[in-house]
């Protein structure tokens, strides 16, 4: 019995390691985009970092989303990295609607924010996207569309490969 208890142990654990794991992939669904970093946290919510091309450079957006079918309230999630300063992705909708440009938005169980831009897809260590890389975990805060704030945990250990394969990877 004991050894039963202990396999399912190593099992729960081995799971939520593996559910905390930053992996690297293609990505089609998104016009302008080829290559995404994603991880999921034990609650089988997922974040999502990829790159567009913009008019201008280079962008990068961060992709939330909700497990099973949660949604969101009709405000935009604020997120912080480690013990960093508190970011607001309404302040970035609004700059973004501000230029005509549409930088962050929510559907349903998804939301979408612009998190870096730049004209080369080489990062450096003044990057917007360097906390996103170096950082050990991002939590996020949102609304749910019960109107219950809710928090969201992911760890960032193996971002940084993930995350710079998605921003450097050729078009194709």
């Amino acid at each position: 019995m004991l050894r039963i208890a202990a396999l399912i142990f190593i099992i729960l654990i081995s799971s939520s390691a593996f559910a905390e794991q930053w992996t690297f992939s293609d990505k089609t669904s998104t016009p302008g985009s080829k290559w995404i970093a994603t991880v999921s946290n034990a609650n089988g919510e997922t974040l999502n970092v990829w790159r567009k091309i913009a008019r201008a450079g280079y962008e990068a957006y961060a992709e939330f989303n909700l497990s099973g079918n949660a949604k969101f309230a009709d405000k935009l999630p604020k997120y912080q990295i480690d013990n960093g300063k508190l970011e607001d992705a309404n302040v970035i909708k609004r700059a973004g609607d501000n230029l005509g440009r549409r930088w962050a938005f929510i559907e349903s169980g998804q939301a979408v924010w612009r998190i870096w831009q730049s004209t080369d897809t080489q990062l450096t260590s003044q990057d917007a996207l360097n906390p996103w890389i170096t950082g050990n975990q991002i939590t996020i805060e949102y609304i749910d569309s019960k109107q219950q704030k809710k928090t969201a945990k992911f760890s960032l250990a193996g971002s940084g490969t993930a995350i710079n394969m998605a921003i450097a990877g050729p078009i194709q």
